[in-house]
């Protein structure tokens, strides 16, 4: 950047004022962008750049806000940050992390292992641990109000969470001398650009071709089996016994059957659309797939697979597009239901069932029994959760009635993720 593109730039938001996130970025983009890749470096830089200032806009990386304002008595009781969440001051909170943020030495940023130190320090510097101590006092509290509240000031706090994570993945990626492929195996799935996708795919492709391979030498490996001593021995019956000709028995690979039963609400959607471009790639270990998406109700949708190239087939189910899909509240209660009633039988002890969902079931029932009756049929349960351990049994998932069931409770929301699940297939496919 030139000192007279710089001086463009100034004067271009001088005239303009940065009160309004787009004209700014319009402005700077005009004045310093010169080339269509450059817009797009520069796209990519403002928005890790500017991104702490979404979080007034957005009201933390989900959007979550407390239903109602809460009783004062409650207010009067909460720690400072608990208070702000609580009240929806996202202004207040907007200037603490600024605060916070400052603890980050950027010039010191080298790795992407420095992640969890740097969120562990913004959240020490705004006094984090006290929403869990004002949680657990508002349930212990027993009163409807300060059940509310709890469960509210638990919702919002994980969206801030979420936002701080969001915001130090960022500076990494501005800061961190990296190559492409070591950012993008990191970067979490769910805040991707559609811009990404693109730079992305050769990132896969080199993904799955070492699972692939990976297999094969496993496959061939395994081809030769142990030696047949019957056949051996008549072959060799004219060198009077001596075996100068040895016969194998030929093991047939036994290749993985699987079922995957994904969620594309808003929240999961991008992970279910990464997992199943690398399963339906997977054309080495996989044997057969069938795939079942739900929100409100659930659906078959293997055949679209059968009919659009793998790239529109999963963008087509990432929306939704052509199924009779209800997008409504997520519903896992009434998705099991349904896929016991109509294709439980379908189901062998061959069959590995992949469930893509953050178990957030809006405090309905969540048929976790008919999980019990998957176990029991299937070879093995493995379920991807783009959350946080931590925030499995928080708000309304119901994540920990899940787990008995599963052989497999991983969380997934990277591409360094979906690599390590997908290595858990050439074991299974053995």
């Amino acid at each position: 950047m030139s000192p007279s593109e710089s001086m463009d730039a100034l004067g271009a938001i001088e005239l303009l004022g940065y009160d309004d996130r787009m004209s700014v970025k319009s402005a700077l983009s005009a004045s310093l962008a010169k080339s269509e890749m450059e817009r797009k470096i520069f796209d990519l830089c403002f928005e890790s750049f500017f991104s702490q200032n979404a979080l007034i806009n957005n009201h933390g990386s989900d959007g979550v806000s407390p239903r109602k304002v809460p009783d004062p008595d409650i207010l009067a009781q909460a720690a400072p940050l608990s208070g702000m969440l609580l009240s929806d001051d996202w202004a207040g909170i907007a200037v603490a992390m600024q605060m916070a943020f400052e603890t980050i030495d950027v010039a010191s940023l080298r790795f992407f292992t420095q992640k969890g130190q740097n969120i562990a320090k913004i959240l020490q510097r705004l006094n984090f641990e006290d929403i869990a101590r004002d949680v657990q006092r508002m349930r212990q509290e027993g009163s409807v109000g300060s059940a509310e509240s709890a469960a509210a000031l638990e919702e919002t706090a994980n969206g801030l969470y979420n936002f701080i994570k969001h915001y130090v993945q960022r500076q990494l990626a501005l800061h961190v001398p990296s190559t492409d492929e070591e950012y993008y195996s990191h970067l979490k799935l769910s805040e991707i650009d559609e811009r990404d996708y693109r730079r992305m795919q050769p990132i896969i492709a080199r993904m799955i071709k070492q699972l692939n391979s990976l297999y094969a030498r496993r496959r061939n490996a395994a081809k030769a089996g142990a030696l047949d001593f019957k056949k051996t021995l008549r072959v060799n019956l004219a060198n009077h016994g001596i075996l100068f000709d040895t016969r194998w028995r030929k093991k047939k690979p036994d290749r993985a059957d699987v079922i995957a039963i994904c969620d594309i609400s808003r929240s999961v959607r991008s992970v279910t659309r990464f997992f199943l471009l690398f399963l339906y790639s997977l054309t080495e270990i996989v044997s057969k797939i069938k795939t079942f998406v739900f929100c409100s109700n659930l659906v078959e949708a293997s055949h679209i697979f059968e009919t659009y190239p793998l790239e529109e087939a999963v963008s087509r189910i990432e929306t939704g597009s052509g199924l009779p899909i209800l997008m409504g509240l997520t519903d896992y209660g009434r998705a099991f239901s349904e896929f016991k009633e109509l294709h439980l039988s379908g189901i062998s002890r061959k069959t590995t069932v992949f469930i893509i969902g953050d178990a957030r079931n809006n405090y309905d029932n969540p048929g976790a029994d008919i999980l019990g009756l998957i176990r029991l049929r299937c070879r093995k349960i493995v379920w991807l959760n783009p959350e946080d351990p931590r925030f499995w049994q928080t708000g309304d998932s119901v994540m920990k009635s899940y787990l008995p069931y599963c052989h497999v409770a991983r969380e997934c929301n990277t591409l360094d993720h979906l690599l390590k699940v997908s290595a858990l297939l050439c074991r299974v496919a053995r």
